[in-house]
């Protein structure tokens, strides 16, 4: 799975994930993303 974005500065970023743990461990480290996609 992988999840690319722009930030506030339209800088670029892209997670590449091979679980759900990896996942779920992401929103953690970036949880303006989690906000964006209105998950809890």
């Amino acid at each position: 799975m992988t999840i690319s974005w722009n930030d506030e500065d339209d800088d670029p970023f892209e997670l590449k994930m091979r679980n759900i743990q990896t996942f779920k461990n992401a929103f953690k480290l970036f949880p303006r993303r989690a906000k964006a996609l209105k998950l809890r």
